[in-house]
């Protein structure tokens, strides 16, 4: 599990370091270059932001995976106050 966290994170900062990259790389290219080229790095490049997002969501469902959050209550109690808050804010007391 912990190798597979890694490879998300990983490809995560790969993909975003080329989107950086695929950025600068089509502004030169729509700059120097015909329009056609310039559409085309520029959807490389989206295909690049894509993978960042969808590598960290996979990163974070990973992450729930290995490390869930605490328990927030259900629907019926609400959120579960720990016992050591409880006569703290009441001043009545």
């Amino acid at each position: 599990m912990e190798r597979k966290l890694r490879v998300f994170k990983n490809l995560r900062i790969t993909s975003g370091i080329l989107a950086a990259c695929g950025v600068v790389a089509t502004f030169f290219v729509f700059v120097f270059c015909e329009l056609l080229w310039g559409f085309i790095a520029l959807i490389i490049t989206l295909i690049f932001v894509a993978l960042t997002f969808v590598f960290r969501s996979k990163q974070r469902q990973q992450e729930n995976i290995t490390n869930p959050p605490p328990p927030q209550g259900d629907f019926i109690t609400g959120k579960i106050n720990s016992d050591k808050n409880e006569n703290n804010g009441d001043k009545s007391q």
